[in-house]
């Protein structure tokens, strides 16, 4: 199958050298390495799969800092800008700690990073 992409070759475009769901032991990795793989060639699945995942957790999370910031216990003109900054301090040390993903976190090793994440957004969002 010819590939109109120069950084990736047929053999990764191949289905057969896919990583499955059914040949991983973490199902969250092989997912991530699918999407990876096939987003070089078909952005959609990109899209699709962000649209269907994290955007719905930012939008619920926006609508919630919005009425927060409404009430007046935030100060911020953008909600959904501001959920996408309290997600990104919450998952990129998550990502990093996980070696994105491939190992658990231990539970006192979460609240950690969920307490410095709103720390840092409430030292840029708080009342004041």
């Amino acid at each position: 199958m010819p590939t109109q992409y120069a950084w990736v070759s047929p053999s990764d475009a191949s289905p057969k050298f896919w990583p499955t769901v059914e040949n991983d032991t973490d199902s969250t990795d092989a997912v991530r390495r699918i999407i990876a793989r096939t987003s070089a060639f078909c952005s959609s699945v990109v899209d699709t799969v962000l649209t269907r995942t994290s955007r719905m957790v930012a939008e619920a999370l926006a609508d919630r800092i919005a009425r927060l910031a409404l009430a007046g216990k935030l100060r911020l003109t953008d909600p959904s800008e501001a959920a996408d900054q309290l997600l990104a301090l919450l998952t990129a040390p998550l990502e990093a700690r996980s070696r994105l993903g491939t190992r658990p976190v231990p539970a006192d090793e979460l609240e950690s990073i969920a307490a410095a994440a709103i720390r840092t957004f409430l030292a840029a969002y708080g009342p004041g």
